[in-house]
């Protein structure tokens, strides 16, 4: 192996190295909270149920659902959302359902 591929290949392990390093130090800066990084302006809505239901239908890509008993006995859906993702939250034939409202779906993934 000649001196400047010897050269070029440190060079190479060094950026690579640096860059973990600054990765790591800016995710420790944040935590390692993931979610701190996006650039989409988020928005936490309440949708208040005034109808009896039994059943519950989930269609969204959220990972994050709780079921929380409510202390003054009214049902409400709270959502974390983006100006582009929005909530639909329904009571059908006495099931509550909960689908996510994709404005943008159509023009993001191209064929």
């Amino acid at each position: 192996m000649s001196k400047k591929t010897k050269i070029w290949l440190m060079a190479g392990v060094a950026l690579v190295i640096l860059g973990a390093l600054l990765f790591a130090a800016s995710m420790m800066a944040y935590n390692w909270d993931f979610t701190k990084l996006s650039t989409q302006n988020r928005e936490t809505n309440t949708y208040e149920i005034s109808e009896n239901f039994s059943n519950i239908s989930i269609n969204t890509d959220t990972a994050d659902v709780e079921f929380v008993l409510s202390g003054d006995g009214n049902c409400r859906v709270i959502c974390d959302e983006t100006e582009k993702e929005k909530h639909s939250v329904t009571v059908k034939d006495g099931t509550l359902v909960i689908d996510i409202i994709d404005v943008e779906r159509l023009y993001r993934y191209k064929f």
